[in-house]
């Protein structure tokens, strides 16, 4: 058997991963890849594609296509291992160099945008609207363009604004300071405009308003 160096560039997105034991031999007329992948950032780890190219000694390069073991979609962990048999590819056995590129899979950042988009849709669900901010937020990190994910965060900036202004309305209203009130609930109804109950707590701020001048005008 012969043992060659092989070379593992990364090429990830997010964090880099951390590649160790990095071996190379001939086998039975095939080419057996062996390597240690470590995830670097555990706490959201990733899966990864990996890209075989060959340098031969005479200077040439190829795509090795004759290959089968952990080079999809691949998870991190101990004794990895690729297998290239280049006669299939019409190639020869000996004089090969093997390097691989890893980029993060398809499959794998659709699973984190999923993740981060269904924890934002459940905290969107119960109205914990910083929480589902910061996870769509998290999942815009992963997609930037994501449409439906952009409008769930406008839709929860437009909820926490107003909520605010909805509970500066009803400490008014619990005071009795009738205007105050009106114009606080006013300003919840520029960010929801056919929010019914907002204009309901208008008319009875109003109402009340009215009633208070109309005692005055009789005492």
């Amino acid at each position: 058997n012969k043992f060659l160096f092989l070379f593992l560039l990364f090429l990830a997105v997010g964090f880099p991963q951390t590649v160790e034991n990095l071996e190379q031999r001939i086998e039975n007329k095939r080419i057996i890849i062996t390597f240690d992948l470590t995830d670097d950032n555990p706490s959201d780890p990733g899966s990864y594609d990996i890209t075989l190219t060959a340098k031969h000694s005479d200077g040439t390069t190829t795509k090795p296509m004759a290959v089968a073991g952990d080079y999809k979609d691949v998870k991190a962990g101990p004794g990895l291992k690729i297998l290239w048999e280049p006669i299939l590819d019409v190639l020869s056995v000996e004089g090969w160099t093997v390097s691989l590129s890893a980029v993060e899979s398809e499959a794998s950042i659709d699973r984190k945008f999923n993740t981060h988009r269904n924890d934002g849709d459940d905290y969107f669900e119960k109205k914990q609207w910083r929480l589902a901010i910061k996870h769509y937020r998290a999942a815009l990190r992963i997609k930037s363009r994501d449409s439906d994910v952009l409008d769930q965060i406008k839709n929860a900036e437009i909820e926490i604004e107003y909520d605010k202004f909805m509970n500066q309305g009803d400490d008014y209203f619990e005071n009795k300071e009738w205007n105050q009130a009106v114009s606080s609930y006013r300003r919840a109804l520029e960010f929801k405009p056919n929010d019914t109950y907002s204009k309901n707590k208008i008319q009875s701020a109003e109402y009340e308003e009215f009633r208070k001048k109309g005692d005055k005008f009789f005492e």
